[in-house]
């Protein structure tokens, strides 16, 4: 029973990291604006091209619906009525609510949240130059020390 579970378990396991493993392409698509805006236009013209379709509406205002819905208005002056579009709809919410506008809050707060104090790569190669030019007169300088404690030891020990 014990090692069926541990099977289970191990199952469960690769089943979730496949999951995680197939989920890259988010972390892909946030690492820069223009995907993830280009992500957005897709899908919003999918959900109002759908709803256009489906709903038998102007493509005016099915962007004016997917905008609406996308930004979580809902002002109620289009909606869904067909099962199409409702789970389209839906899908749309979801994909807006917890994937492209936490990225976009993200992206956009990590350009305005920038340490003035970080040094640039320059200035690390450089400091990281001057450390080894320190470290270099350091040892030079306990070399010297080592030879002077020698020399006074010999000189103590003829006395």
């Amino acid at each position: 029973m014990r090692k069926q579970i541990e099977q289970a378990g191990s199952g469960i396991y690769n089943s979730a990291m496949d999951g995680v493993q197939q989920l890259n392409w988010i972390q892909k698509l946030a690492n820069k604006i223009l995907p993830l805006v280009v992500f957005f236009i897709l899908t919003m013209t999918v959900a109002a091209v759908t709803f256009s379709y489906v709903e038998n509406k102007d493509l005016t205002n099915s962007y004016w619906w997917a905008t609406v819905t996308a930004t979580t208005v809902g002002y109620g002056d289009l909606y869904p009525t067909h099962l199409a579009t409702k789970l389209v709809g839906g899908a749309f919410m979801f994909i807006c609510v917890f994937l492209i506008q936490p990225l976009l809050t993200a992206k956009f707060s990590a350009h305005f949240i920038v340490n003035s104090d970080a040094f640039t790569h320059d200035e690390q190669e450089r400091l990281k130059a001057e450390s080894a030019e320190q470290v270099k007169l350091l040892q030079e300088q306990r070399d010297l020390i080592l030879r002077m404690s020698e020399r006074l030891d010999t000189l103590e020990a003829s006395n």
